[in-house]
């Protein structure tokens, strides 16, 4: 099946890849109204998160957020394919980084960061961003099972200077050595495996896990923690801005960076609600209450 998976890889994506972009949002298009309209792909899920975090909405508000989420996701899939074939020059005209200043700062005192993002906007096309940041950007990842398809993804948004690297080996991470002051990215939006490790917390109004990964290695290594959001200025076009969240961890308890992350991770669903992946099952641990 794997060998099988690989072969169909190789044989849609890279001609949908070589695709121009006019083509490349038609498809999109067709796409969205299959996962919408026709597969109803995890629609009842992303209702029933809308409808929970924002019971104040009506029917027809909940809907727009809901068509615009589909409608994303749409675009990531097709812009996350077109990835494979993109030249460095037009990847680099759809994303942009707005304030530098902030980075250049830790780089010129060569201190290694740490940086949180999430599925926003496309956060694929944060491959890119090696371009823009002195740091070498380095993101952790889940691997896939397949370890062919692993392999295609993995050298596809390594090709403009980012490094990938295996969740399963974090401390290995911060122990490993670069030729630049190192910029470690986690992805700390989704649900983690196992909600007895977990931070909880209330997030959107719901009892809501997260990794603790984050905190835990900014406090081991006495790193500062900045923020990314990447937000769709327009179809197919990104920014990606930066905040300063914490620049002393020593001040805080793990518990506390989580906290931090927590709510800066809620400020930004709620400056775009359609630009996050409502699709995601955020809510399906529930919190044991010990009496």
């Amino acid at each position: 099946m794997r060998y099988l998976s690989y072969f169909l890889f190789k044989l849609f994506i890279y001609p949908i890849a070589a695709l121009p972009f006019s083509i490349i949002y038609k498809i999109s298009d067709g796409l969205y109204f299959l996962l919408y309209y026709v597969l109803q792909y995890r629609k009842a899920v992303v209702y029933d998160n809308l409808q929970q975090a924002f019971p104040e909405k009506s029917t027809l508000e909940i809907e727009s957020i809901a068509k615009q989420t589909f409608q994303n996701l749409a675009d990531t899939l097709i812009e996350s394919i077109k990835l494979f074939g993109i030249s460095k020059k037009d990847f680099m005209q759809r994303m942009q980084l707005t304030d530098d200043a902030l980075t250049k700062r830790y780089f010129a005192d060569g201190k290694p960061v740490i940086a949180i993002s999430g599925h926003f906007g496309n956060w694929e096309y944060g491959a890119i961003m090696n371009e823009f940041i002195q740091h070498q950007l380095i993101i952790l990842y889940k691997p896939l099972k397949n370890k062919w398809l692993n392999e295609e993804i993995v050298q596809s948004r390594s090709r403009f200077g980012l490094k990938i690297w295996s969740n399963r080996n974090t401390q290995a991470l911060f122990e490993a050595s670069f030729a630049k002051p190192p910029m470690y990215v986690f992805i700390g939006d989704q649900n983690p495996s196992n909600p007895n490790k977990a931070y909880w917390s209330t997030f959107l109004g719901r009892d809501t896990c997260f990794y603790t990964a984050t905190a835990k290695y900014a406090l081991q290594y006495n790193l500062p923690i900045l923020s990314f959001y990447i937000r769709r200025i327009k179809r197919g076009f990104y920014t990606m801005d930066t905040f300063e969240l914490i620049t002393n961890p020593k001040q805080f308890t793990q518990d506390e960076i989580c906290e931090k992350i927590v709510r800066e991770y809620e400020r930004q669903v709620l400056l775009e609600p359609s630009n996050w992946l409502w699709t995601h099952k955020r809510w399906k641990h529930q919190k044991i209450i010990d009496y």
